[in-house]
């Protein structure tokens, strides 16, 4: 067996590391629209499968499962000297990173799921795949590649920038594709997914045929305590291919705490927290002929540089952060640390005793609990409770950022009505069960347009994005206001969603 997968790096060296993972089929390239943006301030590690790209054939024995898969990549790691990296993979470069999140859970730092699954369907399918290369090759999956990968709009519009990978498919082993095969045909971690406690995206394309996301992306951030979904409308099973600015802002939002210094990972067990040095850096190609790699498309080329900081997100759920690059985050208090994906999971503030307990079942992708049986936040008692339960709420949905720099503007005089919000708005209204965020974010934009209160408007169109509404969701929000709401305060909140958007990375509404 050959020692290590076919690798490259790319970004600086003191960078925090992130792998990136490939889907069955395809090579490293799978990722080229992503690199260009994350290698600014991420030492950028891309493999290949077995079998594909530039690893070899045999890298994966006969009879190996997924856990030996992610055992060759944490080889990887350990070459490139990563005790612990972010992770984010397609398909089934996303299994490996469920398996390495929730079998060696102290080596990844946050986590991001495109177009995967726990469970790839019926084993018997990916068995008679299997048997069909071994027999055949890999020509006939080539033919039928885009069928399964992208949209038929996408592979009219943009035929050379699938052929590459078409290119990759057809040049995979077929011994080692269909032990690839095998592999999935024996993935299921659905048992394994209450083991995972790093922040995790999950990310699907609305029109993905091999990976739906009412049946593998929703299940996913279901069962991941702390998840968050985002599909992404024309986009099939590569959408890291189909839509390269969508993936990259979202990817770029996940990760971007990993870039502060008061969240990165401790350089030794005292708690100091290293500061990573950003900024261009070397590639380095390792484990086979150096290849060309493509630089990204404009839409994510220029989603760094000047503007506001880059989103980013704490340990209680997605955060997008609006401040000045070069702010700091506040840690939750302790009562809260372990506060909420979405909406139903606080811990009681400290003393209380009377607060809602952090057991109280599991949390469905949409925002609402899937335990019918527990109470709103409104009905779980005392004051403190709804305090400590409004402020994780008001920080998931806010952001960290935002939040912080409220409080630190707090006065004597300020500090009731800040109190009030708190508790009553955030601690009784958004943590109540009975509509989902994504439903409760459209009637705030919706109010805030009547009102003429586009300050909050620009902040709640941040929160929409990070309740899972996408942009066209929300330009359809704006255009149902237009009737009931009047077309002049319509069109001035067109006109702050697009600016917001715009700065997030993301497509306006249209």
């Amino acid at each position: 067996m050959t020692d290590l997968l076919h690798h490259r790096v790319d970004g600086p060296e003191g960078g925090p590391v992130l792998l990136l993972g490939p889907s069955l089929g395809t090579s490293l390239a799978v990722w080229d629209a992503q690199v260009a943006l994350l290698e600014q301030h991420f030492r950028v590690v891309r493999w290949d499968l077995p079998g594909h790209g530039g690893s070899a054939a045999d890298a994966l024995p006969a009879g190996g499962g997924l856990g030996d898969l992610a055992r060759r990549v944490l080889e990887v790691a350990d070459a490139v000297g990563a005790g612990t990296f972010a992770y984010a993979g397609v398909s089934l470069g996303g299994a490996v990173g469920t398996w390495l999140a929730a079998h060696r859970p102290a080596r990844v730092t946050a986590l991001a799921l495109v177009c995967s699954s726990a469970r790839f369907g019926p084993p018997e399918g990916w068995r008679e795949r299997a048997a069909t290369t071994r027999a055949h090759g890999t020509g006939a999956l080539a033919d039928s590649a885009p069928s399964r990968w992208v949209t038929p709009a996408f592979a009219v519009a943009a035929p050379a920038a699938l052929a590459r990978l078409v290119a990759d498919q057809r040049g995979a082993d077929p011994e080692a594709y269909a032990r690839c095969c095998e592999v999935l045909a024996g993935t299921d971690l659905r048992a394994d997914l209450h083991r995972i406690s790093a922040p995790t995206l999950v990310v699907a394309g609305r029109d993905d045929l091999s990976t739906p996301p009412a049946a593998h992306a929703r299940p996913l951030a279901d069962a991941i305590a702390d998840a968050h979904l985002v599909e992404l409308p024309r986009a099939a099973h590569l959408a890291t291919l189909e839509r390269p600015d969508a993936v990259s802002a979202a990817l770029r939002t996940h990760f971007a705490p990993l870039l502060d210094t008061t969240t990165a990972a401790p350089a030794t067990g005292n708690g100091a927290a290293t500061r990573f040095r950003t900024g261009a850096g070397p590639a380095i190609d390792t484990g086979a002929p150096a290849e060309p790699r493509t630089t990204a498309t404009p839409d994510t080329a220029t989603a760094t540089g000047t503007g506001p900081a880059p989103a980013t997100r704490a340990g209680a759920g997605p955060v997008i952060d609006t401040g000045a690059a070069t702010e700091s985050r506040t840690t939750a208090t302790p009562d809260i640390a372990t506060a909420i994906r979405g909406g139903t999971r606080v811990a009681p503030a400290t003393g209380t005793g009377t607060g809602p307990s952090s057991a109280d079942g599991p949390a469905a992708a949409d925002g609402r609990s899937t335990d019918p049986a527990r109470k709103s936040r409104a009905e779980a008692g005392t004051d403190e409770a709804r305090r400590a339960a409004g402020t994780a709420v008001r920080r998931t949905v806010l952001g960290d950022a935002h939040v912080d720099r409220a409080v630190a503007r707090t006065t004597e005089f300020t500090a009731p009505f800040q109190d009030f919000i708190t508790r009553y708005a955030w601690g009784e209204i958004w943590t109540r069960d009975v509509l989902d965020r994504r439903t409760r974010s459209a009637m705030t934009l919706t109010a805030l347009i009547a009102g003429g209160h586009l300050d909050e408007f620009a902040m709640h169109v941040r929160a929409a994005v990070r309740n899972g509404l996408t942009p066209e969701e929300i330009g359809e929000v704006v255009l149902q206001s237009a009737v009931y709401c009047g077309v002049p305060a319509a069109n001035s909140a067109f006109a702050v969603a697009d600016r917001v958007l715009t700065e997030l990375g993301l497509d306006g509404p249209r």
